[in-house]
């Protein structure tokens, strides 16, 4: 078994055993399903009571390494933070009420801009725009790579994108959950600097990358590499030979008509 084997979720440290324990109740309910969930079906909705927050706080237990405390998850619930929930309803069997059960949730704040992700601009001040920041996302492992953590992203990107004065969306990964990386980045998400020894997960650091995809006008703050790729593609389009040795031709075709072009055309020479 190779050591990403080892976890129900790639947020935990590689070679990690005691991420093996599924404990919402989502994932028996699955388990008696005989065909797959038409992704069609699923709805998107905000928490409604108390009894999701508790399945949410589950799911969080296996999807994160971080422990959050209550205070987070109540929050959530009409609080600092809007959590979006993608839901599945059904009639469990010997049951007849219709039960919701929660397939995915992602979690999100609007911050005031950060200046580390986005460029400077006195308008920003004037306008009040803001960043939205992604504080935890994730899909059950049953959905996982079939397009519902697509769908879920979506609906954020939407909102987001209704709100104009929103400029980006960004959030934090791991360094070495690569699989989030790259669908960050297949989803347009820009990588924009590292935070080193940001996460104390089981007595080690990791580092995390910033990610964000910027809208409605938003513009990634400029670093040192990004001053030289422009300065490189500069050159690429001025090739200052060239244009000399234009300017030389040029003057050469002049200097018997005009003693002054002829004195400069000498002196290129």
């Amino acid at each position: 078994m190779g050591e990403s084997d080892l976890r129900l979720s790639e947020a935990f440290p590689p070679g990690f055993k005691n991420n093996n324990t599924y404990h919402a109740k989502v994932h028996s309910f699955l388990s008696t399903l005989e065909t797959e969930i038409d992704l069609e079906s699923i709805e998107f909705k905000k928490i409604e009571n108390e009894s999701e927050l508790e399945e949410i706080k589950k799911l969080h237990k296996e999807w994160f390494p971080v422990e959050y405390p209550d205070a987070f998850f109540r929050e959530m619930y009409g609080g600092r933070y809007q959590t979006l929930l993608a839901v599945y309803r059904a009639k469990v069997l010997g049951q007849k009420k219709t039960e919701t059960f929660i397939l995915g949730s992602i979690t999100y704040e609007i911050l005031e801009i950060d200046n580390n992700v986005h460029q400077f601009s006195i308008k920003q001040l004037c306008n009040q725009d803001r960043g939205l920041y992604i504080v935890t996302f994730g899909v059950v492992n049953e959905l996982r790579k079939k397009g519902l953590a697509g769908r879920l992203l979506d609906q954020v990107i939407q909102i987001a994108k209704e709100r104009r004065n929103i400029k980006y969306i960004y959030l934090d990964v791991v360094t070495y959950n690569k699989t989030a990386i790259n669908f960050y980045l297949k989803h347009g998400f820009r990588y924009i600097y590292c935070k080193e020894n940001n996460y104390l997960l089981f007595s080690k650091w990791y580092h995390a990358g910033v990610y964000a995809l910027f809208l409605n006008g938003g513009k990634k703050a400029w670093y040192s590499e990004d001053y030289i790729r422009c300065a490189k593609k500069c050159l690429r389009h001025l090739n200052v030979f060239s244009y000399c040795r234009g300017a030389y031709n040029f003057l050469c075709k002049k200097r018997m008509k005009n003693p002054s072009a002829n004195y400069m055309a000498a002196k290129l020479g």
